[in-house]
């Protein structure tokens, strides 16, 4: 959330837009444009808590352009409708009117401290690599003798997401500070912080605008925790490690951004959940996407809190597992014992053998982390066809239901790739 008379969020599509709010004291201003290099396919939308727009120019064009007349505060959120790949993507913001500055006989400032140390406003503090929360306390300097009420707003609205946590305490005494600590919940999270201290008998209170951001733990003890969490399956590491790989953030085993911009405000990307570059909504580790049953996207845990992505990509293997193991069996039980399945070796690499600790049924499982694709008649990794015998089908097949562009991935040939060089 940015500072009141320039709260922005910015987003892309194919490109970039950015929106601004300025603030009146009755009531607030929505200006939203989008022009340079723009799909002429994007079909803009905006909706929420929010009046019909005075001026939309070309909605269906390269440029857009709305304004909106907010006389009350409340979620709002400009929807870009891709008609030629129907992909949609969602800005959410928020619209507030502030708070009224106190006269200045009862004037005061936000002190905000982390661990002791003091928080500069518009810096960033830490979710540290354990994970915990930054321990931050508030108080009012100089102290006031009125009942504060206290809260802390917290968003996270980039790459698909609009999460909002929101801690209040009310009728604290004006001398005594917020330990807002105390007031966690158990699940951690991240984004664009604003402090609020509100004085109700005054009508009056002031902001105080940073961002929260985490750390990422080191990779050797990412690898001994998936090891121990997943009771030693071989490939769990190598799964993680392809999908939190290190050419795109310099390491392995990302849970968050490495690269990008630092800044502690809504365009800062560093420290920030690892999302995905083709905007599926995986992030993370294990680059948690739609999985679990029923299906599900990664929560707000899963994106700021490393262990609760690593636990959750492990139970997920572990389900997967499960499937394989039963498909299996129904093509076993279909082959007879008569047709057991042959060893099948990858790229002289691994070989999946039943005289071996890496059955068939591993690579069934792993390629199902990825996908099994959207083209072909036989999409399993493995699987028993009465006139042909044993099939292998080792690619995943992508197409694009409006282009009809293809992508293809071997998978389990890359995991087992990362398997060996652990192994090293």
């Amino acid at each position: 959330m940015g500072h009141p008379g320039d709260l922005g969020y910015c987003w892309s599509v194919g490109d970039t837009f950015a929106l601004g709010v300025t603030y009146t004291s009755s009531h607030s201003k929505m200006s939203v444009v989008e022009g340079v290099n723009f799909s002429a396919n994007i079909v803009w939308s905006i909706g929420g808590n929010i009046p019909t727009a005075l001026r939309i120019i070309d909605p269906a064009a390269a440029v857009f352009v709305a304004e909106q007349e907010a006389p009350y505060a409340g979620d709002v959120f400009v929807v870009a409708n891709n008609i030629t790949t129907n992909q949609v993507d969602t800005l959410g913001i928020i619209i507030t009117s502030g708070v009224a500055s106190c006269p200045s006989a009862n004037n005061f400032n936000i002190v905000v401290d982390s661990a002791g140390s003091n928080v500069a406003e518009g810096s960033c503090v830490y979710i540290n690599s354990s994970p915990a929360m930054p321990q931050l306390t508030a108080r009012t300097i100089p102290a006031m003798t009125y009942p504060i009420d206290w809260s802390l707003i917290v968003r996270y609205y980039r790459s698909g997401r609009s999460d909002d946590t929101i801690i209040t305490v009310t009728g604290l005494p004006g001398n005594v500070p917020w330990n807002i600590y105390n007031s966690y919940g158990p699940e951690l999270f991240g984004g664009e912080a604003t402090i609020r201290a509100e004085i109700p008998s005054l009508q009056c209170g002031k902001d105080f605008h940073f961002s929260i951001r985490a750390k990422n733990p080191n990779q050797f003890t990412v690898e001994s925790t998936i090891d121990q969490l997943s009771g030693y399956v071989w490939y769990c590491n190598p799964v993680a490690r392809h999908e939190s790989d290190s050419a795109s953030q310099l390491r392995y085993y990302s849970q968050f951004n490495e690269v990008g911009s630092s800044a502690c405000d809504a365009t800062g990307v560093r420290y920030t959940p690892n999302a995905s570059n083709t905007s599926d909504g995986g992030f993370g580790i294990f680059q948690l996407t739609k999985f679990g049953n029923p299906g599900r996207t990664p929560n707000m845990n899963e994106l700021w809190n490393w262990r609760a992505n690593v636990q959750s990509g492990i139970d997920w293997l572990s389900v997967l597992q499960g499937v394989a193991n039963t498909k299996m069996q129904e093509h076993r039980g279909a082959a007879g014992t008569g047709n057991p399945v042959p060893d099948h070796q990858v790229t002289n690499i691994v070989t999946f053998s039943d005289a071996t600790g890496r059955p068939i049924e591993d690579a069934v499982a792993i390629k199902r982390y990825n996908g099994l694709g959207s083209i072909g008649a036989i999409r399993d990794y493995c699987v028993w066809i009465s006139d042909t015998g044993w099939v292998f089908t080792p690619m995943a097949i992508y197409e694009n239901p409006v282009t009809q562009v293809r992508d293809t991935n071997w998978y389990v040939k890359d995991v087992c790739l990362l398997w060996i060089n652990l192994k090293r």
